[in-house]
C-alpha cells in the first residue's frame, strides 16, 4: 500500500489532500512515516484516524493467517446525511452484497455489526449474536435495528459500514417455520445471476438507489 496516492485511503478528499502534499505528504508511506503529533496539528484528531488507517489499525479483529473470520464493506458520503430512508437503502445494498458473497464462499455469519461514523470522526459500532445464516432476509432486518441503536438521528453521518464475523463453512439451512422451497430457490437463482453478470445485477428494490463499493484492502476481514 506504501506506494500509493495517499487520496486512495477511504474519506480522504481533495480538501484533505490538498493540506498535506506541501509537506511531501503525498503516498500512503509518507503517511506512515509521519509522526502522529504532527498530522494532529494539521487536521486534528483526523490526523490520528488517517495515520492509523494508513498503517493497518482499525477497530476490526485482529485475526491469525488463514481462513479469515469476517468480512465487512462501508461507505463514505460525498456529503453528510440524515435520511433515514436513503441510509436504510445503502445498509440494505451492503448487506446483500456481503450475504452473496458468503453465500458464494459457502460460509454462514454468527454475528451482525454496523458501524456509524458522524462529521467528526467520532464512531460508534454496535452488534448482536445472531443464529448462523447467509440469508439477506435475516440479516436485513437485525442491520435495521442496529442502526436504531448506533445513530443519534438527530447527528448526520458522514460513514456507514456493515460487518459478518464469526465465521464458518458450511450452507444456508431451511428453516421450516420461516422458509419455503420457494425463497431457497429464489437465493439460487439470484446468485447464480449476480454470479454471471456481475455483483447488483439483481437485487432488492430497496438497494437499487446505490452500488457498494468493491471490498477495499483497507478493511480487515
Amino acid at each position: 500500500m506504501a506506494p500509493l496516492n495517499i487520496n486512495k485511503i477511504p474519506g480522504l478528499g481533495e480538501s484533505t489532500a490538498a493540506k498535506l502534499y506541501p509537506y511531501g505528504i503525498e503516498k500512503i508511506g509518507d503517511l506512515q512515516r509521519t509522526n502522529i503529533k504532527f498530522l494532529e496539528t494539521i487536521l486534528g484528531k483526523y490526523g490520528r484516524f488517517l495515520w492509523d488507517k494508513a498503517n493497518g489499525i482499525d477497530e476490526g479483529e485482529v485475526v491469525s493467517a488463514g481462513e479469515r473470520k469476517s468480512i465487512s464493506t462501508e461507505h463514505t458520503f460525498h456529503t453528510n446525511i440524515s435520511d433515514r430512508q436513503k441510509i436504510e437503502t445503502i445498509l440494505v445494498s451492503m448487506t446483500e452484497e456481503l450475504a452473496s458473497k458468503l453465500r458464494r464462499e459457502n460460509k454462514l455469519a454468527s454475528c451482525l455489526a454496523i458501524k456509524v461514523r458522524y462529521a467528526n470522526f467520532e464512531t460508534h459500532t454496535q452488534q448482536e449474536k445472531i443464529a448462523l445464516t447467509a440469508a439477506e432476509h435475516i440479516l436485513i432486518p437485525g442491520v435495521k435495528n442496529l442502526l436504531t441503536s448506533a445513530w443519534n438521528s438527530n447527528r448526520p453521518i458522514r460513514l456507514i459500514g456493515v460487518r459478518l464475523s464469526n465465521l464458518c463453512s458450511g450452507l444456508y439451512q431451511i428453516n421450516l417455520f420461516e422458509d419455503n422451497e420457494e425463497r431457497v430457490k429464489l437465493y439460487q437463482a439470484l446468485d447464480k445471476i449476480n454470479f454471471k453478470f456481475g455483483e447488483k445485477t439483481v437485487c432488492r428494490a430497496a438497494g437499487m438507489e446505490i452500488g457498494t463499493r468493491n471490498f477495499n484492502p483497507f478493511m480487515r476481514g
